[in-house]
């Protein structure tokens, strides 16, 4: 039982009755703000006109209305990712990179790519499906 004894004396007076300044992540902070100039932060940003406007629209908005504003702004970015996704696939497709690259390099998916999309058959569009029209057997399963 004694193996692990506690010198430690729990009759001490509390903190809360003499509370030491002991410097804090908050005090270094504000030193930090306070040294930073704020004409120089400004100064480094630079906002083209149509920025400032498009903050002012922003800050006229709703709460909801900004919401809407950045789903409308995620769905755009997806929409670029997906439009890029295609031409670059397009471009793996067509070979237009092999121009670029020394003869030592290769594009490493390029084999897997020519396996499921044959050169001598024009690259087909992913994004529009062709309209599904239930078979025969479905619509009299139905009945």
């Amino acid at each position: 039982m004694d193996l692990y004894p506690c010198d430690e004396d729990l009759n001490r007076k509390s903190p809360d009755l003499w509370p030491e300044k002991l410097p804090t992540v908050c005090d270094a902070a504000d030193k930090f703000l306070k040294t930073v100039n704020e004409q120089n932060v400004y100064e480094s940003i630079h906002l083209e006109p149509e920025d400032i406007s498009f903050m002012n629209e922003l800050g006229k908005l709703t709460p909801d209305q900004v919401m809407d504003q950045i789903k409308k702004m995620q769905q755009t970015a997806y929409n670029l990712g997906r439009i890029e996704q295609q031409e670059l696939r397009r471009g793996a497709l067509l070979r237009v990179l092999e121009d670029m690259l020394e003869p030592s390099e290769s594009i490493p998916h390029e084999e897997s790519v020519e396996k499921d999309h044959p050169m001598d058959s024009a690259p087909t569009d992913s994004t529009a499906e062709e309209p599904s029209t239930p078979s025969t057997e479905a619509v009299a399963n139905c009945k």
